[in-house]
């Protein structure tokens, strides 16, 4: 179940506001911490707007952006914070009998995965928008992760899902495209590059990455 509400503001077609607020509530989790917030704003300044662009009339769009957010995941199984049990064969007497035993242990601090991320950007075009692109610059921080923590056998379990670990991401991303020919058939090029740093920065107790 989600709820979202969000403002926006416009002055003078130039500078442009953007706030957002989710509530996004998951059975997947004990009481207590089925509900996760996450809070998002952006900024956009159009630069082509102002009255000292006018004379370069060969740009013909300019705005650069800055944004900044979070968002949640809850990517585990149904009942993945509760104690299950699993269906296993024992013998009883000369006869096979079906049973059960624990299958997994609970966790009931089990909550919401969150990422926050900013991002810088920067939109452009040029000879009446024959050439266009965006560039792109994002540092996104992921932490609580959902992901199972090995724990000692003794008790009775080799692992239980958890909030553990921490992930980096950083990179920058470009994107240029432009219009070739008109006319009956149209022909148009576009070019794209990224470049992405992933840093794994903790992973709790566990010593493999997989």
């Amino acid at each position: 179940l989600s709820y979202m509400a969000r403002v926006n503001y416009d002055y003078k077609n130039r500078y442009l506001f953007t706030v957002t607020g989710r509530a996004d509530g998951s059975s997947v989790f004990a009481p207590g911490h089925k509900w996760g917030y996450f809070p998002s704003a952006a900024l956009a300044w159009r630069i082509d707007a102002e009255p000292f662009m006018q004379s370069l009339r060969k740009i013909n769009t300019l705005k650069l952006r800055l944004s900044y957010g979070s968002t949640g995941f809850n990517g585990i199984v149904p009942y993945g914070t509760f104690s299950t049990l699993r269906k296993s064969a024992y013998a009883f007497g000369e006869n096979g009998m079906n049973g059960f035993l624990p299958a997994t242990i609970s966790n009931p601090n089990l909550k919401w995965e969150t990422s926050e991320q900013l991002n810088f950007g920067l939109d452009f075009g040029m000879v009446k928008n024959r050439i266009s692109g965006s560039l792109d610059w994002f540092y996104k921080d992921t932490k609580d992760m959902l992901l199972n923590l090995a724990v000692p056998r003794t008790t009775g379990f080799s692992t239980m899902m958890t909030n553990i670990g921490a992930v980096r991401n950083t990179g920058v991303e470009l994107m240029i495209n432009s219009i070739n020919t008109e006319g009956i058939f149209n022909r148009q090029s576009t070019l794209n590059f990224a470049w992405l740093r992933n840093e794994v920065r903790d992973l709790g107790s566990n010593k493999v990455i997989y």
